[in-house]
């Protein structure tokens, strides 16, 4: 009617209509109102058999859908409360973090139905007491992500903090560590400047009244090893001059059982996003040759020397042994080398890690008697 030019019917129009097409149709079709008065038109050719059969379809295809809203919900329903979850327990990193805060696995705890969820989707088993070794690896990188995720960076995970630091001691690769970060694995390497700064800024706060920055792991009052070299860069000059040259120091200690020091009492630094610092080169001490002075005796000198002889004698008679095992059956051979030895004989011995720090470096020639007496002091 439309496609006619009638733009509009009355109500009379309408019944004219469904009376002429009841007249010239008869009892092949039956005309009713639905539920909401529209009218329905069905033929008489549609048999009660089909309706039912399609109207059994219909109800169940309506359970399905049903039960798929449920399911829907539930799933709404338990990440929105792990989100709630994560977000309640976020505590922010400190400024600036150091890795070595959180290093250990008791820095981040995991909220129980994340972890539950996480095994369920690996394993099909959401008991998390039956869970090998490799699916806890799992469960706690991808945890780790959805957390940092989350939380849009504000809590920065163990993985995510030590991650970043790891790529950039391995392949010093920036684009590398942006590619994670963009994947959501790790901190930004602008973060990691930032960071890298401000443990350099707060480090010179602390030590203003030292005349060397020593490492914050390295303690007082305990036997301590330095070992010193030169890491010189011969950059290609010209005439071969003006290259840099330069020495490098650690510092080794034994990693004693007891309290240690908070990094609370560590001072504040301000979060500047700075990501250079200036630090004025005073220069060495210039060191005029005199006499030579030799150390001064200690006090307890004859418990030292007697503690010396003994571990001299033991060091002696150790290469005795072994090279009289040696000679027992050269042809067949049993006794291990020098060093297979030493290992033998020490295999029961506890061992410890020990603790390494670095030193300030010096810039200044390692073959120079002033870089020489600045190492000495």
């Amino acid at each position: 009617m439309i496609s006619g030019g009638v733009t509009s019917l009355r109500n009379s129009t309408k019944k004219n209509i469904r009376r002429t097409l009841e007249n010239e149709l008869g009892n092949s079709v039956d005309i009713f109102p639905d539920d909401k008065a529209k009218l329905l038109m069905v033929p008489q050719t549609v048999s009660r058999r089909d309706v039912v059969l399609e109207n059994q379809n219909l109800l169940r295809e309506l359970n399905v859908w049903k039960a798929k809203s449920t399911n829907v919900n539930k799933i709404i329903d338990q990440t929105s409360h792990i989100r709630s979850i994560i977000k309640q327990d976020m505590t922010v990193t400190p400024w600036p973090f150091h890795p070595s805060d959180v290093k250990d696995s008791g820095y981040i705890t995991l909220p129980d139905q994340l972890e539950q969820l996480l095994v369920g989707l690996l394993t099909g088993n959401p008991d998390t007491k039956t869970q090998t070794q490799k699916i806890t690896a799992l469960v706690q990188s991808f945890s780790q992500d959805i957390i940092y995720a989350v939380t849009g960076g504000q809590h920065k995970t163990p993985k995510h903090i030590l991650l970043t630091y790891a790529v950039k001691t391995l392949t010093g690769n920036t684009e590398l560590i942006q590619t994670l970060n963009k994947l959501g694995h790790g901190v930004s390497y602008s973060q990691l400047e930032e960071n890298n700064i401000a443990l350099c800024l707060q480090k010179l706060a602390t030590a203003s009244n030292q005349r060397v920055v020593l490492p914050a792991s390295i303690k007082p009052h305990v036997f301590t090893n330095l070992a010193w070299d030169n890491i010189d860069r011969l950059e290609e000059t010209l005439t071969g001059k003006g290259t840099s040259h330069r020495v490098n120091g650690i510092v080794v200690q034994a990693n004693l059982y007891g309290p240690h020091p908070s990094r609370n009492d560590l001072p504040h630094i301000e979060k500047l996003k700075q990501r250079s610092v200036t630090i004025e080169d005073q220069g060495l001490e210039v060191y005029v040759a005199g006499a030579r002075v030799g150390p001064q005796p200690l006090p307890t000198r004859e418990h030292c020397i007697q503690e010396t002889k003994e571990a001299a004698l033991l060091a002696r008679k150790k290469p005795i042994v072994w090279a009289l095992a040696r000679q027992i059956d050269p042809e067949n051979q049993t006794i291990p080398s020098w060093t297979g030895f030493n290992i033998s004989t020490r295999d029961q011995e506890s061992i410890s890690q020990d603790i390494v720090g670095y030193l300030p470096t010096i810039n200044s020639p390692a073959t120079e008697l002033s870089t020489v007496f600045e190492i000495l002091s």
